[in-house]
């Protein structure tokens, strides 16, 4: 009997709890908003806020519980790129429930990787029972699991963790029990177990599911098992989805990580090039550039260029691309032919300088032009003083990881070897915080090709043993530890060793990449 009086008391408690939600729905005038505020008011919560500003309605002061977002509120971004928008900038917390409102809601499902939060999707058109019963998953989520959401807003994942598995299983009702789980998976991965992220994955109750693809996949990548993860990416659960950008992102990502630069380029051809992005034009440029098919990647991007009006973001967007690889092309190339490079790089700057878009990409144009400067000065003292100057300038300016990689090598080629590797650092933990899509292989491409260019073979080693140093300086320890185990493929060596381990304790790692912290 008194277990009976505790859980109709803790029922009680959860149901009062609903009445004080905050819940914001940002939509457009006369579309789903209003339907959904009476539905919530049948249900008992009250405080239903219609946004219909846009994503500017948002303040992050209002403390939402949670945020109902149409996918269509950015006509520039996805409905899933607005969330990570959104998280990455402090507006949504990890304690906010988001349900995203879609034409198709099963392929958001299977094409966005949402590690640790609360989302969940609702298809338009929506019956009540349809809101009804994912505004009531969604709230006893948000209830159940906040203690776990704090501790990972507050970064401490192992407590998250913790916090997670002591919740009693008969308060995980059925309709919250994929939410748990896919909070525990990769709550398991982010703290570094992944043979045990591989292992409930190949659960029955779990094997097979959509959103169980990702963690498994991100696992066995972890892992460095390239046969895994190509035989995962073989399998009918995986074929079956349907095309997407995170499907097409871990396909790229394998094969990437590989160096099979032409299987890359054989994959994106298959991409419907009416809709291809131009996150994905980029991609398929760097891929080019980066396997030496400078003819091609020009001929490609200058068609995409000519399809492009001449004042979108979009013909803008390429032209800065192109001649970022003009500029690569001549680094790099060992053509006879720099000085007709050149001369391409700067009639083309000229001309898009004139441009109206072309003041959107100040920034983009001025390191350009600095790299124009460095190669003209020689060993002038006058000529490096001022592109040093200007570089001091634009790294205070920029906010863009790919050109800090840009301006890294820029201070590279000026000496100025520790500001060149201090921005490195800087990209490194950008990357590692940026959401799983087009944008973060474009960096991670750029990235590698600097890092190449500015430390030769026998100096990586020496290269990763420092920037893992210097995030264990900033107390960013995970990302310390892959950078030592990056060390250490290349040379084992004891110190490094007994750093790594260090590290792994500190960021609360019991394993990682066939390294485990002693029991004792």
């Amino acid at each position: 009997m008194r277990g009976n009086s505790k859980t109709k008391t803790q029922s009680s408690l959860t149901a009062m709890n609903y009445f004080n939600m905050k819940v914001a729905c940002l939509c457009e005038k006369n579309s789903w908003g209003t339907l959904i505020q009476e539905q919530c008011s049948r249900m008992g919560i009250d405080d239903v806020k219609l946004l219909y500003k846009g994503l500017d309605s948002l303040d992050p002061e209002n403390s939402y519980d949670l945020i109902i977002l149409d996918e269509n509120i950015d006509v520039n971004r996805s409905g899933s790129e607005v969330i990570d928008g959104l998280l990455a900038s402090g507006i949504i917390k990890s304690t906010t429930g988001v349900i995203l409102v879609c034409d198709e809601s099963n392929n958001h499902v299977q094409d966005y990787d949402s590690p640790l939060m609360l989302l969940d999707f609702l298809s338009t058109p929506f019956s009540e029972k349809d809101v009804t019963g994912r505004v009531m998953s969604m709230a006893k989520a948000i209830i159940l699991f906040k203690p776990t959401l704090t501790f990972i807003g507050n970064g401490k994942l192992s407590f998250a963790y913790k916090a997670l598995n002591t919740i009693p299983k008969d308060n995980i009702s059925i309709d919250v029990i994929e939410k748990f789980l896919k909070l525990k998976i990769n709550l398991t991965f982010e703290t570094g177990k992944f043979n045990q992220v591989v292992s409930i994955c190949s659960k029955p109750t779990v094997k097979g599911k959509s959103w169980s693809l990702w963690p498994n996949l991100k696992a066995h990548y972890e892992l460095g098992d390239w046969d895994a993860c190509s035989k995962l990416l073989s399998e009918e659960s995986f074929i079956a989805l349907p095309p997407g950008s995170m499907k097409l992102f871990w396909q790229l990502r394998i094969l990437l990580q590989q160096q099979k630069f032409e299987d890359a380029i054989e994959l994106i051809n298959t991409y419907p090039s009416s809709s291809m992005p131009a996150s994905m034009v980029r991609l398929v440029f760097l891929i080019l550039s980066f396997a030496q098919r400078f003819d091609d990647a020009q001929e490609f991007i200058e068609r995409k260029i000519r399809l492009a009006k001449p004042n979108s973001l979009l013909f803008a967007q390429l032209t800065m691309s192109l001649c970022s690889v003009y500029i690569y092309d001549y680094l790099s190339s060992p053509s006879n032919d720099k000085d007709k490079i050149l001369d391409k790089l700067e009639e083309r700057l000229s001309r898009f300088s004139k441009k109206h878009i072309a003041k959107r990409f100040s920034v983009e144009i001025a390191v350009i032009n600095v790299y124009l400067l460095i190669i003209k000065a020689g060993s002038k003292p006058d000529l490096l003083s001022n592109a040093k100057n200007r570089l001091d300038e634009l790294s205070k300016s920029n906010d863009s990881p790919v050109i800090t990689c840009r301006i890294a090598y820029a201070w590279y080629l000026l000496g100025e070897h520790k500001k060149a590797f201090d921005a490195m650092v800087y990209v490194d933990t950008e990357f590692n915080d940026m959401p799983l899509n087009i944008e973060r292989l474009i960096l991670g491409l750029v990235h590698t090709q600097i890092f190449y260019a500015m430390y030769h073979p026998e100096k990586k080693f020496d290269a990763y043993h420092r920037i893992g140093d210097k995030h264990v300086e900033q107390k960013k320890y995970k990302l310390a530890c892959k950078s030592y185990v990056r060390a250490l493929l290349l040379e084992d060596q004891e110190h490094v060793k007994e750093k790594l381990y260090k590290a792994m304790a500190d960021a609360e790692l019991p394993y990682l990449s066939g390294y485990q912290l002693s029991s004792d």
